[in-house]
């Protein structure tokens, strides 16, 4: 037996028909349109391990969004290649050399001018709807000599670019995955998640429709105008600066926990969050706040949400550093507004304080696809009162940036200072001797 046949077997997984049927398609070029945690990932690393191991002194390229879906897909092959005990001859970490043949796996950028130069024999995409036009642009032509295969894999977003065309064009074969219709998930999950996402949100995330967001809180245009490169961002990340967090604390067993890190430099607002364990307490999540603000003695302001949930938590980290430190952002009421109607108007501020800067150019994102996603799902809507209504599939990741942001932009407080208008914000003379006096003077009576 050739030690390129029956990998998934060899791995021990079971691969769905639609897994195999990609295993098995060599002739033409391939487009899936998928729902999440449904196998994408997993059949792309086997796809790949089986073309250089049946192809010796081939090049397989696979791109992703951004830097950390990249590491997170390549460590699944390199997992797979040492289960599978094979003879790899060079491994970093975006390189693996097996059979004299390389797969290299990289961030796609914005541009795709960092990746450049490259021929190779198969091209994947991985989550090629959020990839830019202008990246497909560079990369299509790298099969030009070789006549490789394309594929095109990815969780659908609006109606246009590239990967829409594709899946409409008969050049591809093509392939449709309903999330539930997958044996990977969980009914009750699905029962959840129908409940608790907006009607278009689970359309495209759960049944992978292509799906026009008419009620999406933030322009996906704006949110990537905000994007930095890597090198850029790691310019901007230099820990010697202040730098405020912003906490959104979990559900036990059922959100994800998110906190975000932003910081001023040359004229913007660096930012950069991370999802954390669900299924901790909620005294980890405050040990791990704690440990941060230990190791990194640039930390001066934490911002958390203290009603519900976050009042405990809230609570321990004041007592650990000082009303002036831990701001609990519910407790700031100037307004004359019932408590009830108060907590809405704050959502609203803290998320319109966080686009006008973004419009103005004063926000550097990360290139992050949990960063992007969480904003770029955000959805708006009115109840039956009238009220706006901000919500998300996963908004844990949003809810800690405007936090992070909120104190950030805004000029210096006086004393009985009402909660400033969105056009103070703007019109403020923001640089980076006020953001440095800012992080420093406020406290619990600011906002």
């Amino acid at each position: 037996m050739e030690i390129s046949q029956n990998l998934p077997e060899r791995l021990g997984l079971k691969m769905q028909p639609f897994q195999q049927e990609i295993l098995d398609e060599w002739e033409k070029d391939i487009v899936v349109c998928a729902g999440r945690q449904t196998g994408k990932s997993t059949v792309i690393a086997i796809k790949a391990l089986t073309y250089i191991l049946q192809n010796s002194g081939k090049t397989v390229l696979i791109l992703s969004k951004a830097q950390r879906q990249a590491a997170h897909l390549f460590d699944r092959i390199i997992g797979f290649a040492q289960a599978l005990n094979l003879d790899i001859q060079y491994a970093s970490r975006t390189k693996l050399t097996i059979n004299g043949s390389t797969i290299m796996c990289l961030p796609s950028g914005y541009t795709g001018d960092s990746i450049r130069g490259y021929t190779v024999d198969l091209l994947i995409l991985e989550e090629a709807a959020y990839i830019p036009q202008e990246v497909w642009w560079t990369v299509n032509p790298m099969l030009g000599t070789t006549g490789g295969q394309r594929i095109l894999i990815s969780t659908p977003d609006e109606p246009s670019g590239f990967f829409w065309d594709a899946f409409h064009s008969a050049e591809y074969r093509r392939w449709h995955v309903d999330a539930e219709k997958s044996p990977l998930w969980k009914r009750s999950e699905l029962k959840k998640a129908a409940a608790t996402m907006p009607k278009e949100a689970y359309a495209r995330e759960i049944k992978a429709k292509f799906m026009i967001d008419r009620n999406r809180l933030i322009p996906r245009d704006l949110i990537m105008s905000c994007i930095v490169p890597p090198t850029l961002e790691e310019t901007g990340w230099t820990w010697p600066k202040p730098v405020v967090i912003g906490v959104d604390f979990a559900r036990f067993g059922e959100d994800s926990n998110a906190i975000a890190y932003a910081a001023w430099k040359e004229g913007r607002i660096y930012i950069k969050a991370d999802k954390l364990p669900a299924k901790k307490r909620l005294t980890w999540m405050t040990g791990f706040i704690k440990a941060e603000m230990e190791k990194h003695k640039t930390i001066r302001r934490v911002v958390t949400d203290e009603g519900g949930l976050g009042a405990g938590p809230t609570d321990s980290l004041v007592e650990a550093f000082g009303k002036n430190v831990v701001i609990g952002i519910t407790n700031q009421r100037r307004s004359v507004e019932k408590d009830d109607r108060q907590k809405k108007l704050l959502k609203h501020d803290l998320y319109t304080h966080l686009m006008v800067l973004m419009e103005h150019g004063r926000i550097a994102l990360r290139d992050d696809m949990d960063l992007i996603k969480s904003l770029a799902t955000l959805q708006y809507d009115y109840t039956e009162e009238g009220n706006l209504r901000i919500h998300g599939i996963d908004d844990h990741i949003a809810e800690a940036v405007v936090r992070a942001v909120w104190i950030l932009g805004k000029s210096p407080p006086h004393e009985g200072s009402a909660i400033a208008t969105v056009s103070s914000y703007v019109d403020a003379d923001i640089n980076e001797s006020n953001y440095y006096s800012l992080v420093n003077r406020y406290g619990t009576n600011a906002v």
